[in-house]
């Protein structure tokens, strides 16, 4: 992963900051191919603050009864 200066939080940070699951966040990227991590050097998944932010709007998409299907394959300008 190349350094430059962004903030990157840990699967498990974005778990907590948007209450979705660590493994959801991994079945996600394997069916849907979002989110897209970048990854450190030993492999671990490491997201930007601006997929987070993304992830929270999808968070609330879901609590209002949207599937994750839909969501996930959507705009974000539509979310």
């Amino acid at each position: 992963m190349e350094d430059d200066g962004s903030l990157t939080l840990s699967i498990g940070a974005v778990s907590r900051a948007t209450g979705i699951p660590a493994n959801t966040l991994r079945t996600w990227e394997r069916r849907y191919g979002f989110p897209k991590p970048l990854r450190t050097d030993g492999g671990q998944r490491s997201y930007s603050a601006g997929v987070v932010a993304h992830l929270s709007e999808i968070a609330r998409a879901l609590e209002h009864g949207l599937r994750p299907r839909d969501v996930l394959t959507a705009s974000r300008e539509d979310l």
